[in-house]
């Protein structure tokens, strides 16, 4: 009978629970909801929630290097998925959001 794979959410309890103490240290943000109309309040989101998963990848990475650590490899995996997908996130809006603060912008900033 073969097994049902587990969840990545099932894998970092059952780390928890694992002897090994740095096994309950894999960290990995989840994605937000998706948000209505993009802004430049939410590229800036966007910017920092790739941050805050590029930190939590390395600090996968250092667990994996160090211990082998089969689940912070794939938190890393995971991480660069959702960093792909931000990354088309911004590549999409970022040209929106130039224009839109082009238009806004008052013409004594713009050189005569």
């Amino acid at each position: 009978m073969a097994t049902k794979p587990r969840t990545p959410a099932a894998q970092t309890k059952r780390a928890r629970t694992a002897s090994s103490p740095k096994a309950g240290r894999v960290r990995f943000h989840p994605a937000p909801a998706a948000e209505a109309a993009p802004s430049g309040d939410e590229l800036s989101a966007l910017v920092l929630r790739a941050c805050l998963i590029a930190r939590d990848a390395v600090f996968n990475v250092r667990d994996t290097l160090a211990d082998g650590s089969r689940l912070a490899f794939l938190a890393i995996k995971d991480c660069e998925k959702e960093l792909d997908q931000i990354e088309r996130k911004i590549d999409e809006q970022l040209p929106g959001a130039i224009t839109a603060s082009a238009k806004t912008k008052p013409a004594s900033c713009w050189p005569a």
